[in-house]
């Protein structure tokens, strides 16, 4: 399985929140700021993502902060 992808933009409380989780579970994972990257920005847009932050994990798109904490634990 690849790494998960965060996707996240500046000054966003969410996004930390999330990263945070991240970090005290020891999971691994890639990190894609939206305001440095416009493909990421089009890409979520072009999925119907309007808020952050938004986890990606294979093919599968979550960007619900509860749902995310949720599969943070199914990925221990």
């Amino acid at each position: 399985m690849s790494k998960p992808i965060l996707y996240t933009k500046n000054e966003c409380s969410k996004c930390v929140l999330v990263k945070n989780l991240f970090m005290a579970m020891e999971l691994e994972y890639e990190t894609v700021n939206i305001d440095e990257n416009a493909e990421a920005k089009e890409l979520l847009v072009s999925k119907g993502f309007l808020a952050l932050p938004v986890l990606q994990v294979e093919e599968e798109f979550i960007a619900d902060v509860k749902q995310i904490q949720e599969k943070v634990k199914e990925l221990i």
